[in-house]
């Protein structure tokens, strides 16, 4: 039936759920969804549908000859931050680290799906813990994001998948921080990063201050953090990225909490053993017996449930059929995509509006690289003006919490203030 989603709950969860856990809910997309705990809100029926496109532009330059990473890096061993080095665009891919943070939302229905279970229960949890992994799948391309412009914003209005998102670079020193908003049919999605890079002499290591926090629309709310991102092979200039390290993901009012490990490989790591993650499940802080999470966060998460049974809670959709130079996925190779009747609803602070990222998605790397750095130039003179002046920079559609800045990713510094989308609403009426 088209436009329905069907959520079954493993009968594995048979003895960890109550009795009103358990059967199924289904949900008609084309319809309310009162009866799961929100509503669809009118955008859903205004918003055009884009045509999203299924590939990039054929490049119109040869690729650019490559550079050799460590002559690039060496003289920032032991130094520290790498974020604010100007990259060469032979290192870069058409986006910026604002539509990298949409990424995250590739499996989306995980959430909706999620929105449908009973409030504060396990089947929740194992949903919102999916849709956790799920965002570190798209994450192996090698080439970096463009670093976004202080004040630069991303929108991606996606109907189809019943979501809006907006991002916003709010702070550029001391350290860059993005803030992201997401509305979806039963939930939002909020993402405040600070990004710390980091040569060790072997790989360059990214370690973000992440809070990422889901409010289901009955008030359940889920909260937890990134990994570390290790690129490795820099010495032999022979590039992989991987994610390791640990995170939490918490049910704030349930006392349900998943704990999960991305495993760092080793010089003897097996094929078979690569890009492997864990995890177990807590109540009130005692484990849920019988209950393991397993797989590999660029396959699928699997749950081993108590009577023996597995249960998939989420796989990797299939791969582009034109991936790009970059490796895309048919996700991201929408992210940036344009066309005239969009620009007029865009602000000129969106990511498409940049002529750099454009270029360069078009292959026309001269043009990329001289736009690249004049744009660079302009923002580094907006930073340096606002230093001088001892002025903070005021975000157009965020605005500073009073929270001290010593809470980064344990409460939000800023939050979004509203009005984007009224703002866009009235361009499309005009």
């Amino acid at each position: 039936m088209a436009g329905v989603t069907k959520i079954a709950v493993s009968t594995g969860l048979t003895d960890a759920l109550s009795g009103a856990e358990k059967g199924s809910i289904v949900i008609d997309s084309r319809t309310s969804l009162q009866q799961a705990g929100g509503e669809v809100s009118t955008w859903l029926q205004d918003e055009p549908r884009w045509q999203r496109r299924a590939a990039l532009p054929p490049p119109q330059q040869p690729t650019p000859t490559d550079i050799n990473v460590w002559a690039l890096v060496k003289d920032f061993v032991g130094k520290g931050e790498l974020s604010k080095m100007a990259t060469p665009v032979q290192f870069l891919e058409p986006l910026s680290e604002l539509q990298q943070r949409c990424e995250d939302l590739e499996y989306s229905e995980l959430l909706d799906q999620a929105a449908a279970a009973v409030p504060q229960s396990l089947e929740r949890l194992l949903l919102v813990t999916a849709f956790s992994v799920s965002a570190y799948s798209g994450v192996k391309r090698t080439q970096k994001p463009c670093n976004a412009f202080l004040g630069e914003t991303f929108e991606y209005s996606c109907p189809e998948k019943g979501f809006r998102f907006l991002a916003e670079k709010v702070q550029a020193e001391p350290a860059t921080i993005n803030h992201v908003h997401v509305e979806g049919r039963s939930w939002t999605f909020n993402l405040e990063d600070e990004l710390h890079t980091r040569f060790t002499g072997v790989a360059i290591e990214l370690m973000p201050i992440v809070l990422i926090r889901v409010v289901f629309a009955d008030g359940d709310t889920y909260t937890w953090h990134k990994a570390v991102t290790s690129i490795n092979g820099v010495l032999m200039n022979k590039i992989s990225l991987e994610h390791k390290g640990t995170y939490i993901v918490t049910g704030n009012q349930s006392g349900y909490a998943a704990k999960m490990k991305l495993h760092a490989s080793g010089m003897l790591t097996s094929k078979s053993k690569l890009h492997e993650v864990s995890g177990s499940v807590e109540k009130d802080g005692s484990a849920v017996k019988g209950l393991k999470l397993g797989g590999k966060w660029d396959v699928e998460l699997v749950a081993d449930m108590p009577d023996g049974l597995k249960r998939r809670l989420w796989q990797k959709n299939p791969p582009a059929a034109d991936p790009s130079r970059y490796g895309m996925t048919s996700w991201v190779l929408t992210l940036n995509e344009t066309s005239p009747k969009l620009e007029r609803l865009l602000p000129p602070t969106d990511t498409r509006m940049r002529a750099d990222i454009r270029a360069l998605e078009q292959g026309v790397y001269d043009k990329a690289a001289e736009e690249h750095k004049r744009l660079r130039a302009e923002d580094d003179a907006t930073v340096k003006a606002l230093a001088a002046q001892k002025a903070a920079f005021e975000p157009r559609w965020c605005e500073r919490t009073p929270v001290d800045k010593s809470q980064i990713g344990k409460q939000y510094l800023y939050r979004y203030k509203g009005g984007y989308w009224e703002e866009r609403a009235a361009k499309h009426k005009a």
